[in-house]
């Protein structure tokens, strides 16, 4: 997905009132200016990539971090993050989605409908 400036601004929000906040170390992100890319992912059965919009550590632990944004792509979004999901519980982490103000009800019916284990959160 490209990145537009609104959706630089919520990742550059996020990282500096939250992520940076909350004391999470190894930020990399998506943008790529301030912080180094987050690695891309390949999705399983397919020669398809996903990158998640940031990554973190805190305790050692991984974690993801997705700026939750309506789209008309649902099933592919369901699908990133059941796979985000996944690997961030192997490595001891979480899945946070962080909903704007506007997004959070879409956030919602998006992770119960994939019954997915993620730290919901609103901006």
């Amino acid at each position: 997905m490209k990145v537009t400036e609104k959706t630089e601004e919520l990742l550059n929000h996020v990282i500096k009132n939250f992520v940076e906040k909350k004391g999470y170390k190894d930020i990399k992100s998506r943008l790529g200016d301030d912080y180094p890319d987050t690695a891309k992912i390949m999705r399983p059965n397919s020669e398809d990539f996903l990158e998640p919009d940031i990554t973190a550590t805190k305790n050692d632990f991984k974690n993801y971090f997705e700026v939750a944004i309506k789209t008309g792509e649902t099933d592919r979004l369901v699908s990133k993050w059941m796979i985000l999901s996944q690997l961030a519980s192997r490595k001891g982490g979480y899945l946070h989605v962080i909903a704007p103000k506007g997004h959070y009800r879409f956030s919602e019916d998006l992770i119960t409908k994939g019954n997915i284990n993620v730290k919901l959160i609103k901006l």
